[in-house]
This record gives structure tokens, sequence and C-alpha cells, in this order.
């Protein structure tokens, strides 16, 4: 009998953007409420960009995730709570984004983990 794998999520503070990397092109769903009793808000990840740790300091290396919305209302800025098999459920800051080279009237969203 096979005893089935303890299935782990990962918590905000285990956030790099390696780990986020292999998830280009998976779509992440998000809610207005941490209830998650309000209509989803599907956003796909798109990219994953590393910053420079800010005078070259310890800690987590800065990233930033680019999403584009794939359905759902299209809010500026705000705090979505993700629901995601791989992660925690937690709230994620997001702002509404203009992307250069992108369509200028699709919602793009970034957010950035330092």
């Amino acid at each position: 009998m096979s005893v089935p794998a303890s299935r782990t999520t990962m918590s905000m503070d285990q956030y790099t953007g390696d780990a986020f990397a292999p998830l280009v092109g998976q779509v992440f769903r998000f809610h207005r409420t941490a209830g998650a009793d309000d209509p989803s808000i599907d956003l796909e990840l798109l990219e994953v960009q590393s910053s420079p740790r800010p005078g070259g300091g310890e800690g987590r290396q800065p990233f930033s995730l680019l999403f584009e919305l794939r359905s759902g209302d299209a809010p500026r800025e705000t705090t979505l709570h993700l629901r995601h098999d791989q992660f925690e459920p937690c709230a994620w800051f997001v702002n509404r984004v203009m992307v250069p080279g992108r369509p200028a009237k699709t919602p793009y969203y970034e957010a950035v983990f330092g």
C-alpha cells in the first residue's frame, strides 16, 4: 500500500523569482476578499523579472511578476487574495500597468516582491 506524499504549499516568505519562473503561462486565480465568495479574477503569468538587491545586501532578491487579465473585472490597483494549489492563500498588492511593446487595451498587472 502506498502512502500519498504530503502536499506542501509555499508561503509568501519563501517566494523567489526562481520559484515562479517555471509557472510562466499558468493562470492564477485571485479574489477580492479572503473568503473567496466573490467572483474570481484570473491572471496569466507572463513574465518574471529579477532586480538587483539594493546595495548588494542580503535577503531575498527583489522580483516582479507580470500578469495579463484572462477573466474577471479589471481593477486598477488593489489587494487580491491568491487561490493556487502551490501557494498558501494570501493577499497580494497588484498594480495595473502599461507594458511597452504590448497591446495598450489589454489589462496588465504587476506584483512586486522585495
